[in-house]
Order: structure tokens, then sequence, then C-alpha cells
């Protein structure tokens, strides 16, 4: 059985990003998480994962127990909010994995992610790789979330931003129960068709 776990991003009182009518970034990626569970069955098993908090103490706490217990495949999720391409979801991998097996592999699931979510979640989806760590302004760097799928995933790794919240269009799609299923269902798909032998 494949273990996938599903970092929600947010929660626990950091709401994420907002949209125009107060939805928030940590519920749409909870109910698409907990969308995902529901796809559980004796090939693939999905478990929720959550921040306890923003702080580095929070982070840690979930680095340690997935380091633990490490799962075959993390699937990080999150919403982009911003002026970009408001019709666009975005698929990352680490871009410290690139040529090695677990990047090829991270590389073929965003893939997959990005063709099954254009027309079901977003008009647009692209495939970007991420660094594992940001510099601020003061010179000091600072974790990205794909730095947790560095060090735990053994197969893959993937950050997907589900679309923009802070377009009101987008935002309201995300509000409705058949977007989430749909971008639950786009990403289940996804990981299905990855996981079988390729010909």
């Amino acid at each position: 059985m494949l273990r996938v776990v599903v970092e929600a991003g947010h929660g626990s009182g950091d709401p994420g990003a907002v949209g125009p009518g107060g939805l928030t970034e940590a519920e749409v990626v909870a109910i698409v998480a907990h969308s995902l569970v529901l796809q559980t069955d004796e090939a693939i098993r999905y478990e929720v994962k959550r921040r306890p908090s923003k702080i580095l103490g929070g982070l840690n706490a979930v680095l340690n127990a997935l380091r633990r217990n490490q799962p075959d495949v993390v699937v990080s999720l999150h919403c982009n909010a911003g002026s970009g391409n408001r019709h666009e979801a975005t698929v990352y991998y680490l871009r410290t994995d690139e040529g090695r097996a677990r990047g090829l592999a991270s590389a073929r699931l965003a893939d997959l992610i990005r063709r099954k979510m254009i027309g079901n979640v977003a008009e647009t989806a692209t495939v970007r790789t991420a660094p594992i760590l940001r510099t601020r302004p003061d010179g000091s760097t600072y974790w990205l979330t794909p730095g947790i799928l560095h060090w735990t995933a053994k197969l893959a790794a993937v950050l997907v931003e589900l679309g923009y919240i802070s377009d009101v269009h987008t935002a309201a799609a995300m509000a409705s129960p058949k977007w989430q299923w749909n971008a639950a269902h786009a990403i289940d798909s996804a990981v299905r068709e990855w996981v079988k032998p390729r010909d």
C-alpha cells in the first residue's frame, strides 16, 4: 500500500490567504485534504497532517513526526494570492532534487497533477521547481514549505497551489463542494496514474 501524507497548509490560528468573501486558504485546503482521505482504499492510504502553528517549533513538530514514520509520498496543499494569472494552479517540486531519482519521480507526479487540474480546478496549470531556503531582505534565510517535503518523502514530494483565492471568481469556485471534490479527485487520479508501472 502506498502511504501518502497530505500536508494541509496553515490552520491552528493561521488562516493563510483570505479571499474577497472571507474564505480562507486554511479552510479550502482542509476540505480538499479530507476529501482525499475519503479516497483511501487497499492500494493508497491518505493521511492528513497539519502544522500546529506558524512558528518554527510547529514546523519542527511535523518534520519530526514524519521522519519517525516516513511516508512514501507527500503532497502539500496551499492557495495562491496576488496579481499573477488568477485562473492558474501551480505544482512545485524541489529544485535540489533535480537529476535524482526522487526529483524525477516528483517531477512526473507534479506534471500528472498539473494535467488533471486543467479544466477541472483551473483554466491553466504549470509545474515549477522551488528552493528549500529563501533569503529575507535582511540576509537571513527561512524554510519554505517544500523544505518539509525534502526531508520526509521516500519516493516523491510536491506542493500544490490550488489557485488564486484572491480572485473573486476563483474564490467563489473554491467555496463550492463540486470544486473541492474535483480538486481532490484530480490529485487522487494523478497519484493513481503515477503509481502504476509504465510500459
